[in-house]
């Protein structure tokens, strides 16, 4: 959302109904980002590596790709920790693409 603080807004409904945010002012916080700091890029200039290639949740793509395909029970046993915070992710967005918003049948992958 940098340089599209336009897109931030108050419905006018909530002001109204609140007497507490009838002076309530966000433009002292809603700049520009190239007002303040001109001399930083802001849009993408660098690529960046994220090491998803290494994340955890390669393996369990991995692992339930005959699921996905065939409709094959997976199962994974593996200790997942903090740096694992956003484990499960990436599979989820495969079974997504795959069975949309209908999901898989339940106990199809179980990750223990």
């Amino acid at each position: 959302m940098v340089d599209h603080e336009y897109m931030l807004d108050m419905g006018k409904e909530v002001i109204d109904n609140n007497e507490k945010l009838e002076n309530f002012n966000l433009s002292l916080l809603l700049w520009r980002a190239v007002e303040i700091c001109t001399e930083v890029a802001q849009y993408c200039v660098q690529g960046q590596d994220y090491g998803l290639d290494m994340a955890l949740d390669q393996e369990l793509i991995m692992i339930s790709k005959e699921t996905l395909e065939k409709g094959i029970h997976a199962y994974m046993e593996m200790p997942i920790t903090n740096v694992n915070r956003a484990f499960g992710t990436m599979p989820s967005h495969e079974v997504t693409k795959i069975y949309n918003m209908t999901g898989l049948p339940t106990d199809m992958i179980l990750v223990k």
